[in-house]
C-alpha cells in the first residue's frame, strides 16, 4: 500500500482530535516553529487536581496513538525527547530517520516548576510568562490556566517530577536493552530520593511502564502526606 506524504497539518489534526479523549491535561500546545523536518516543541501542563500517575499515563497513551497512526498511514514513527540537550542522543538511539516526527515534549505540573525548567534556557532579561503569552499556540485549554492561583503554587517535590520527565524514554523508540537500563537508573535513583528502601526495577521491557507508574504513584502519595 502506498503511504501518504506526511505534513504538519496531518499531525496537528490528529493531535487536536485525540486530545478530546484526554482528561488530565490542562493545557497543550506548540511553541516556536512547527517544522516537521526539524522537531516539534510541545508544552503540556497537568490539571492541578490530577495525579502525576494519571497525567503520565495519559500522555504516553496519547503518543502511542499518534505513533500507531503515523506508522499505519505514513510509514513514519514518533521519537520523543524531553530536553534539548538530550535531543541528538535520543534521536540516535531511537533510530530517528528522515520523515519521522521528533517531539520535544515539555511536561509541567506547576508554574514554579515550569519557570525552573525554562530559566536555564533564557536570557536574564527574558520572562517565560511573556514568551508563553506571545508564542504558546494552544490546542487545549486557555493561557490563563497556567497563571491561576492553584497552578501557581510551588510543590515541594516538583524537582522529582522534572527528573522523572527528563529521564522518561517511553515513546522514544529505544532498543529493549538500552531502554531497560536507562529506565532502571531512573527508578533506582528516584526511589532512593523519596526514601523508598524496597527498590523496584523492571525485569524486562514490558515491566517498564508499570514501574514508571508505580514510581509516579509513590510520588503522588508522598505529596499527599508531606504537603497536605
Amino acid at each position: 500500500m502506498e503511504m501518504k506524504n506526511l505534513k504538519w497539518e496531518d499531525v496537528e489534526a490528529f493531535l487536536k482530535e485525540d486530545l478530546k479523549k484526554c482528561s488530565y491535561i490542562q493545557t497543550y500546545g506548540t511553541i516556536g516553529s512547527v517544522n516537521i523536518q526539524h522537531d516539534i516543541d510541545l508544552i503540556i501542563t497537568k490539571k492541578p487536581e490530577a495525579t502525576i500517575e494519571d497525567f503520565f499515563k495519559e500522555i504516553h497513551e496519547h503518543f502511542d496513538r499518534l505513533n500507531d497512526h503515523l506508522v499505519s498511514t505514513f510509514g513514519k514513527k514518533v521519537v520523543k525527547f524531553s530536553r534539548l540537550s538530550h535531543q541528538e542522543e535520543v534521536l540516535h538511539i531511537g533510530n530517528y530517520e528522515e520523515g519521522d516526527i521528533a517531539l520535544h515534549v515539555m511536561n509541567h505540573i506547576s508554574l514554579p516548576q515550569l519557570k525552573d525548567y525554562w530559566d536555564s534556557c533564557l536570557e536574564r532579561t527574558q520572562r517565560i510568562e511573556d514568551i508563553l503569552k506571545k508564542e504558546y499556540k494552544l490546542f487545549l485549554g486557555k493561557i490563563d490556566m497556567i497563571f491561576s492561583e492553584q497552578f501557581s503554587k510551588p510543590g515541594r517535590y516538583d524537582y522529582l517530577f522534572t527528573y522523572m520527565n527528563e529521564l522518561d524514554r517511553i515513546n522514544s523508540n529505544y532498543p529493549s536493552e538500552i531502554y531497560l537500563k536507562s529506565m532502571n537508573k531512573l527508578f533506582e535513583y528516584a526511589q532512593k530520593r523519596i526514601g523508598d528502601t524496597s527498590i523496584r526495577l523492571a525485569k524486562n521491557k514490558e515491566e517498564v511502564r508499570d514501574c514508571f507508574y508505580d514510581l509516579a504513584r509513590k510520588l503522588d502519595n508522598l505529596i499527599k502526606i508531606k504537603e497536605n
